[in-house]
């Protein structure tokens, strides 16, 4: 690792203090320079045009699934997203052939094609020539945990515990002062973070809002999007954007109920189909409208034995780093975060902080004659899943 590429931290004390210790933490932040340019590449054509058909029109650019992002519809026609990279000191024959297939569309105007510098990226090779050096950290800690010793008149001795992540590249060693009291066990633990599974886009997100006069309640505006099978559990907000506006068509001033649920790139048709026929049907008070945006990320492999064998493995290079061995697995904690579904809005306006059920709105005069906005309280989306495994560290 190169020297003027490593930007030291601060090495940060942690609050909370074991008796007879000393702990500190080493963190280097390695930047790899950027060697790819990525160009995002739009496809148009109309909105019926099945995936397929899309993908083989791409491959004239050498584009596949796995470079598809997402899929926008406007007035009767789809705009296909996809992202291209091209090393960044040749991009002329990128160039060349995408100039090359935009001719070519422009001759049968079944697809039109145009591109632009999206920015850059750093490659799969360049990021792991920016290695994290854990024997490093191990030094850092070590040198500062000996002058923080030093100065209560003690030496910094065995390893009682030490932490580090699979996700950057830090560490936290928690060391006992020589002399002074009894050593406990030495333990290594490792969160270890979940990361997406590397395969080609299958669904794309679909975000359907549902406006409806105050007087509906949430079980007639789920009932009126069922056939796409969205459920109250697709809710993602709930809000009164149009308050005090002049009414000149039903709904007036309504309540704006927004799901988001996904659908198979392979049924695109059948989807499109089942959105006209939703949005057509008629429902006294109600109007609906979609959006069909970027495609839903890769899910995140959140087994608990693939997150510790992750952890396992880090916790083995931790080990020889630091010139210890790796016993036993002493304990897992499963760190991934819930998913909740809102339950409740919030008025505000002539009414604040005044909290009423989701299912209550449009009924019982919950939402009638009340001014202000209903606002919904959604969890945020999960981020990616994690684990963390604690190991002794043998005698």
């Amino acid at each position: 690792m190169k020297s003027s590429l490593l930007l030291l931290l601060p090495f940060v004390a942690l609050a909370q203090l074991t008796p007879n210790s000393v702990t500190v933490t080493a963190s280097r932040n390695a930047i790899a320079p950027s060697d790819l340019i990525v160009f995002n590449v739009t496809l148009t054509a109309a909105s019926d045009v099945s995936f397929e058909d899309v993908l083989a029109a791409a491959s004239g650019a050498g584009l596949t699934a796995a470079n598809f992002r997402g899929v926008n519809l406007l007035s009767g026609s789809a705009s296909w997203l996809f992202a291209l990279t091209a090393p960044l000191n040749d991009t002329k024959a990128t160039v060349a052939l995408l100039n090359a297939l935009q001719q070519s569309f422009a001759k049968d105007k079944k697809f039109s094609l145009s591109f632009q510098v999206g920015g850059t990226d750093v490659s799969a090779q360049a990021l792991q020539k920016q290695s994290c050096s854990l024997a490093d950290l191990m030094t850092d800690a070590r040198t500062r945990a000996a002058n923080l010793a030093a100065a209560s008149g003690a030496t910094a001795g065995a390893i009682q515990m030490l932490t580090a992540s699979t996700w950057d590249c830090s560490i936290t060693v928690r060391y006992a002062l020589g002399g002074v009291g009894q050593t406990a066990p030495g333990a290594i633990s490792v969160a270890a973070q979940g990361t997406p599974v590397n395969t080609a886009p299958t669904r794309v997100a679909i975000n359907v809002t549902v406006s409806a006069d105050v007087s509906v309640a949430l079980d007639n505006v789920v009932q009126t999007v069922s056939a796409l099978g969205i459920s109250a559990a697709d809710l993602v907000s709930v809000s009164q954007p149009f308050i005090g506006r002049v009414c000149i068509a039903a709904p007036c001033n309504p309540i704006e109920w927004i799901f988001r649920y996904s659908a198979p790139l392979s049924s695109w048709k059948d989807t499109l189909a089942k959105l006209a026929q939703v949005q057509a049907a008629k429902h006294p008070g109600i109007t609906i409208s979609y959006y069909v945006s970027a495609d839903t990320p890769p899910t995140p492999d959140c087994a608990l034995p693939t997150l510790v064998s992750q952890a396992r493995k880090r916790a083995q290079d931790v080990a020889a780093a630091a010139g210890v061995s790796l016993g036993a697995l002493n304990a897992v904690s499963d760190g991934s975060p819930a998913v909740t579904v809102p339950t409740e809005v919030v008025r505000s306006g002539s009414i604040i902080g005044n909290f009423a059920p989701i299912s209550d709105v449009g009924i019982s005069g919950v939402a009638i004659g009340q001014v202000g906005s209903f606002i919904s309280f959604v969890a945020p989306a999960p981020s990616a899943c994690s684990a963390t495994a604690q190991f002794a560290i043998a005698p």
